[in-house]
């Protein structure tokens, strides 16, 4: 019966240390993937400023850029929020990524300003 006990905690210690030294290799996984999405969301951008440039307009979809890959799709598996109108004054279409949590505005990509957030969840 000792030797029961010694086993289950044991496990219980390998367990504990496995999960701990499992965090920092999540943040890093966590950081590429933002990193990549965000590499992404300015290739996107240059391809669609090349685009208007052939076509005089931006594309009506991120898929027309490359009809053969089709939609493209951040780290996440979720498609791009794209919006070729969006009246920022910048020249470019706005680009965006939910980020790792859709549910959380704070960790989107690129964050949209303060107003637009406060505007965005009063609808």
């Amino acid at each position: 019966m000792i030797k029961g006990k010694w086993v289950i905690i044991g496990v219980l210690v390998v367990a504990v240390v496995m999960g701990l030294a499992s965090w920092p290799l999540m943040r890093l996984r966590r950081k590429n993937e933002i990193y990549k999405t965000e590499k992404l969301i300015e290739e996107l951008r240059g391809a669609c400023e090349s685009y208007k440039k052939m076509h005089g307009t931006f594309p009506k979809r991120l898929a027309d850029l490359d009809p053969v890959r089709g939609e493209p799709f951040d780290a996440w598996g979720r498609p791009f929020e794209y919006d070729p109108t969006w009246d920022t004054g910048f020249v470019l279409p706005q680009i965006r990524s939910l980020g790792p949590d859709k549910n959380d505005p704070s960790d989107d990509l690129p964050p949209l300003p303060p107003s637009s957030v406060h505007r965005n969840k009063m609808d």
